[in-house]
């Protein structure tokens, strides 16, 4: 009686009885107890079921996943090994039996597909973004076969990816521990310097990082071995493949102001990515030659202002960035409000003047553009002020520069305050009455996350449930720690754009920039 309750759907629902019957061989290879219990009461209840012809087919299928994985054991993280580990376990989705585990299949062989890339970037830093995507990548898919494990998942995936996990961090934990190759040289190799009343002479050299992959150096110190020296401090972290002037001032002996050259060794002091030390370069012999202010001709510099990174906000000293801006305004003008676009990249890269260029672009009239500099939106504690009152107030002050009227049911700041979300909400749809397209960018995004984290969690959740209103768009700036604020709150960047600016090629940034030469 009971065998004829639980089978009778095999009337109700044929489809399902013949999907049982084609997966009745993995059962009884993998389950044969309780098949034979199963086959027990089907065959009591007169239905028909052979599975015994099909049984050498199911070892063969099990054949070609076993030897897959027996082959992925031998645990590598060469590029070769990824690539063909990648091939091998797209061409084993062909022979699992359940769709859960062919999903799971796939997308552990786009992890080996994109470990291989990731072996492949030469630059550290889209190298560390790589890592912290597919880190958290790999632990998210172990935690899904946590929940709901497979037979398949369980034995052979998830130890797969247990070991793909280890090989990609112990390969990042020896990149972030290498040792950068540094080269310091004088940038006035052909020129001279002259001693200052004082009788110290101001070097300027350049400290270059050569390789691209090398993993960045920061609380740089140039140090005289021997000799008298001021303190030169440059904390701001060096990448590979960058460059950076700094001052070294010196004073030299008696007999050197007399030769007008000598050559001074210096070393180079830093910490790497995990600051547990300060580590030291070899010696820099720098060749230094004096001379009299009287051999100086003074020479207009046009790009002067720049040189200290300050945003660039005339039209013809910005070059080469049309195309990102042009993809920026196409992304904040399409579809429904709640789009974010990041932008992120290293310091004096240009991201400040992108925005600024946005700023004067003739975007269409319709556009309600609100620029945050240096973070300041994400800043209440330090400004004493909510941070949702402090936009709605610029709201109202932007209405009032384009000369538009301000609602008499504007909201007052304590309501604000009381009521963020909602308040902001209704002003927002205040100003789309007047056809207006909202667009925030906030400049220094990454403060919060830098500086002030104590206040992340709450800003983040706040900001995430406007986007989700689509109160707004949204331009997000910040620096290169920008991947690991995403890492840190992924669900509230779960819907962004994002691109990294990083310094214009010679090909785009070279003399064909130049339009006005200094010498």
């Amino acid at each position: 009686m009971k065998a004829n309750l639980f089978f009778g759907s095999s009337k109700k629902n044929p489809e399902d009885w013949k999907a049982f019957l084609n997966d009745a061989p993995y059962y009884k290879l993998h389950v044969p107890v309780a098949f034979q219990a199963i086959e027990m009461h089907i065959k009591e209840s007169g239905l028909p079921i052979e599975v015994e012809d099909k049984i050498e087919e199911e070892r063969k299928r099990n054949r070609s996943i076993d030897n897959v994985f027996r082959w992925i054991s031998k645990s590598s993280f060469s590029i070769d090994y990824l690539r063909t580990a990648q091939e091998h376990l797209a061409e084993c989705c062909k022979h699992v039996r359940f769709s859960l585990d062919g999903d799971r299949l796939r997308n552990v062989s786009n992890m080996y597909k994109q470990c291989s890339e990731y072996r492949l970037e030469r630059d550290f830093r889209e190298r560390e973004t790589n890592y912290l995507r597919l880190d958290q990548a790999i632990a998210k898919t172990l935690e899904e076969i946590d929940k709901m494990p497979t037979v398949l998942s369980f034995e052979r995936l998830y130890p797969t990816l247990k070991s793909l996990q280890d090989s990609l961090q112990k390969n990042f934990k020896l990149l972030e521990d290498s040792i950068p190759e540094l080269e310091l040289r004088n940038v006035l190799d052909n020129d001279f310097y002259v001693l200052s009343n004082d009788g110290r002479v101001s070097l300027r050299l350049l400290l270059e990082s050569i390789n691209e992959i090398a993993p960045p150096i920061e609380a740089i110190s140039l140090v005289l071995e021997p000799g008298e020296s001021a303190p030169c401090h440059s904390p701001e972290p060096l990448y590979g493949g960058q460059r950076r002037e700094i001052e070294l001032s010196i004073k030299p002996t008696k007999k050197e102001i007399n030769d007008n050259t000598f050559t001074i060794q210096t070393v180079v002091e830093y910490r790497t990515r995990r600051g547990e030390k300060t580590e030291k370069s070899h010696l820099f012999p720098i060749a230094v030659r004096l001379g009299t202010p009287d051999s100086f001709e003074k020479i207009p510099n046009p790009y002067g202002r720049y040189a200290g990174g300050s945003p660039v906000d005339e039209d013809s000293m910005f070059f080469g960035r049309s195309d990102l801006i042009d993809r920026i305004i196409q992304y904040i003008s399409t579809g429904e409000s709640g789009q974010c676009f990041v932008l992120y990249g290293q310091k004096r890269s240009g991201k400040s003047s992108v925005i600024n260029q946005i700023k004067k672009a003739r975007i269409e009239s319709s556009f309600f553009l609100l620029i945050f500099p240096q973070g300041v939106l994400c800043m209440q504690r330090t400004y004493g002020v909510h941070s949702h009152v402090f936009l709605v107030d610029e709201m109202k002050q932007q209405l009032v520069r384009i000369k538009e009227k301000v609602p008499e049911n504007w909201p007052n700041p304590e309501d604000v305050a009381n009521n963020p979300t909602e308040k902001i909400r209704e002003v927002t749809r205040l100003i789309k009455r007047m056809h207006l397209n909202i667009v925030v960018a906030v400049d220094e995004f990454t403060y919060i996350y830098e500086m002030a984290r104590d206040d992340a969690e709450t800003f983040m959740r706040g900001w995430k449930a406007l986007l989700e209103a689509k109160a707004f768009n949204a331009i997000l700036v910040g620096q290169d720690t920008m991947p690991r604020f995403k890492q840190a709150f992924p669900n509230e960047f779960s819907i962004t754009h994002d691109e990294r600016l990083t310094y214009l090629k010679k090909s785009r940034g070279g003399q064909s920039c130049i339009t006005t030469y200094i010498v």
